[in-house]
């Protein structure tokens, strides 16, 4: 596991994605609620969640956040300082316009090998490839190894990536399967994560 240095990358990095599954609604507000409302960068979070909980779980971390906090709509730009969150039933990617990286919510039937729902690792993949520059990408709590292969395809443009520890994980499946193929940047206590960002970042 490599040692980050903040200052290499706190220039560069405008875009965070955040994966979570089992455990993760209690894990992500822990991070979430731990930066500074002065934020200057655009995170977009997936979690596991059906359709009818994203929106009150998005109004729920709002009140509890420093930073904005809303459910994703299609077609929503990625904006610094704010928190959109991947609307359970579907699948979230982004894409790269002239207006910046935006949301474009789809089907799941288009990617009917993506199990999981909304799919960590299409959020993470796209984001990476929207992104123009190197993307931070974090993995929390959760079962199975959604997120791995996005987490690979940010780290191959460049991205750094945070995992949970498992002292402090609900299920250890995501963030084992990101140490075990050695795409873990750093891994770290939930406490301490929120913190890690907002150094990497220069936040």
């Amino acid at each position: 596991m490599e040692r980050i240095s903040a200052a290499s990358h706190s220039r560069r990095i405008k875009y965070i994605g955040i994966g979570a599954s089992t455990g993760g609604p209690t894990a992500v507000l822990e991070v979430l609620s731990r930066l500074p409302a002065t934020f200057p960068h655009a995170i977009m979070v997936a979690i596991h969640m059906p359709q009818a909980f994203t929106g009150p779980y998005a109004e729920r971390l709002n009140s509890k956040c420093r930073l904005p906090v809303r459910e994703a709509a299609d077609g929503d730009i990625l904006k610094p300082g704010q928190i959109l969150v991947a609307p359970g039933g579907k699948h979230a990617t982004l894409v790269k316009r002239p207006e910046g990286v935006v949301v474009r919510l789809v089907p799941t039937s288009d990617y009917p090998r993506n199990f999981y729902i909304p799919s960590v690792d299409l959020m993470l993949g796209s984001l990476a490839e929207a992104a123009g520059g190197p993307v931070l990408g974090v993995i929390l709590t959760g079962m199975g190894n959604d997120g791995l292969k996005g987490m690979q395809q940010l780290k191959s443009r460049g991205g750094v990536t945070l995992v949970q520890d498992e002292a402090t994980s609900t299920i250890f499946g995501m963030p084992r399967a990101c140490i075990e193929a050695r795409v873990a940047d750093e891994v770290l206590p939930l406490a301490q994560i929120g913190q890690a960002i907002g150094q990497l970042t220069g936040a």
